[in-house]
């Protein structure tokens, strides 16, 4: 389940983000699960992370209407897995909202600001 995310009044500022970014470089892998489910991932490089979702840069342009399983290696070597859906892509960068954002917790707590 999502949670409820409070909008910010628009005072005119290009960042209208819900969540601050934190800025981390692990690589994770992305499994897809729409429209087609597939075994074999793809690594992708994390550009920025909030409790909401990625920005990733992956190895080719995706595709508009793609889920994914989306897995991160916490600090402590465990894998936290996130069913993440695009909404948005330029070229091999993509931004992938979170569907459960459950254990990202860990991650940005970890990351430095």
């Amino acid at each position: 389940m999502k949670p409820d995310r409070e909008r910010k009044e628009d005072t005119g500022s290009a960042n209208r983000r819900t969540y601050p970014r934190v800025n981390i470089h692990p690589k994770v892998l992305a499994y897809p699960l729409r429209p087609q489910f597939s075994e074999k991932g793809f690594w992708g490089k994390v550009a920025n992370l909030s409790q909401n979702g990625v920005c990733l840069e992956t190895p080719e342009a995706l595709s508009s209407t793609q889920w994914f399983l989306v897995e991160f290696q916490s600090p402590e070597e465990k894998k936290i897995q996130v069913p993440a859906q695009l909404v948005w892509r330029k070229d091999r960068l993509c931004g992938l909202e979170f569907l459960d954002s459950s254990g990202i917790e860990k991650l940005l707590d970890q990351a430095p600001r």
